[in-house]
Parts: C-alpha cells; sequence; structure tokens
C-alpha cells in the first residue's frame, strides 16, 4: 500500500499528472504505477469549487479496468 499512497501523494502535488480518458469516461484521470512488479491503474476525478478536489475512485489492475467502471 505504500505504492500507492506515494501515487495519492504525486497525484495531490500535480492532479494534471494522469491521463484524462475520452468518451462515457471523460471525466476519469487514470495514473499508472507499479506495484509488486505489475501494473496498476489509479482512477481518480477532479472537480474545482475554489477549491480543486480529488476524489479516488478505484485502482487494480490494467485488465478490463475502464469496463469495469463503465459498468459501475
Amino acid at each position: 500500500m505504500a505504492d500507492i499512497d506515494a501515487a495519492v501523494q504525486i497525484i495531490a502535488s500535480n492532479p494534471s499528472i494522469g491521463t484524462q480518458k475520452t468518451g462515457d469516461l471523460k471525466w476519469l484521470y487514470v495514473y499508472k504505477l507499479k506495484m509488486l512488479g505489475q501494473l496498476i491503474l489509479l482512477g481518480y476525478s477532479i472537480t474545482s469549487n475554489g477549491d480543486i478536489i480529488l476524489e479516488l475512485i478505484d485502482f487494480g489492475s490494467h485488465e478490463n479496468f475502464c469496463r469495469d467502471l463503465k459498468k459501475q
């Protein structure tokens, strides 16, 4: 979990560091990190009401990550 904590700190310091998805998931940003030798995607959204608010949505392996989020 230290890897995810470090990724959250990186995202908090620069919210636009992730890749913004397109289409149905255009509200979603994805940050890629390595955890135990495996590629993990960390999905988050950014809203702004004067302050920037980050909402962590989900994290998991690359396989079917976006497809599963579309189903939620």
